[in-house]
């Protein structure tokens, strides 16, 4: 693939979504365009490489700790994990012997899952993943990586007392709603990714995570659009157009990824 016409591509879908008013805006797009880029060169030397080849590549990286990543620690109870003592050398041996990923199958996946992120969050495609799909040399890191995503996202979720008071609030256009309405959807992205591979064992462990997301989205849906029907109904005035109730810009976004977290989850 050529590396100025994917990275463009992928770019350009990006962009689409994201305000200029953004300060993290430039962090966006560079990290956007070093993950683009390396799998745009990645993508065509693994596919012309030999196993032999890849097995170099692989021992290249073996202490190279910025290629190294911890993947599965989420699915832990909380008091396990609080219960572990990695500054003690045996502890801490097994946790890297059970977490600690490393090889260019487990970073081109992670890399792949931060591009579809990026694009479900803030981009207009209806399937993010789908720009840089897993391919049969990194599926299975695919799928645990974005497994162990779905699991933290949604336990972090759980915990999060902001959340909890934004599912109790009938209001639509503050930035909270929206930051939350864009990780509700990444969420459901990454499940109907799962739900596609349709491996009985995977939606099994996925099924309670995709029950607790529902119940998150629809209370969160209810009260946004409660607060919409109260807006209209104090607003609109039949006898002067010009005082009607206007959908602010975080509203009509707001109204843009409830569309889009209710078409992912049918």
């Amino acid at each position: 693939m050529s590396e100025g016409t994917e990275t463009k591509t992928y770019t350009a879908h990006y962009r689409e979504g994201i305000s200029a008013a953004d300060p993290t805006i430039p962090f966006r797009l560079v990290g956007t365009y070093e993950y683009d880029n390396a799998l745009s060169l990645l993508e065509p030397l693994i596919a012309s490489s030999t196993p032999e080849q890849i097995e170099v590549y692989n021992r290249f990286l073996e202490d190279r700790p910025e290629f190294t990543f911890y993947n599965g620690a989420s699915l832990l109870d909380d008091r396990a994990l609080a219960g572990m003592d990695l500054k003690k050398d045996a502890v801490r041996v097994r946790f890297d012997d059970e977490f600690k990923k490393k090889g260019l199958a487990w970073m081109m996946a992670l890399a792949k899952i931060e591009l579809g992120a990026t694009a479900s969050a803030y981009g207009q495609t209806k399937t993010p993943f789908a720009l840089y799909p897993a391919t049969q040399f990194d599926l299975v890191p695919f799928l645990e990586v974005m497994f162990d995503d779905i699991a933290a996202h949604i336990k972090a979720l759980g915990s999060d007392q902001d959340f909890k008071q934004v599912l109790k609030s009938h209001r639509i256009a503050d930035t909270w709603t929206v930051a939350y309405l864009r990780r509700v959807k990444l969420i459901r992205d990454m499940i109907q990714v799962l739900k596609g591979t349709g491996d009985p064992g995977l939606l099994a462990r996925l099924a309670p995570y995709d029950q607790e997301l529902t119940r998150y989205s629809n209370r969160l849906i209810d009260n946004i659009q409660l607060y919409e029907i109260d807006q209209v109904s104090q607003h609109t005035d039949t006898s002067d157009v010009s005082k009607g109730y206007r959908m602010s810009s975080g509203e009509a976004e707001c109204k843009d990824l409830i569309s889009a977290i209710r078409s992912a989850g049918k």
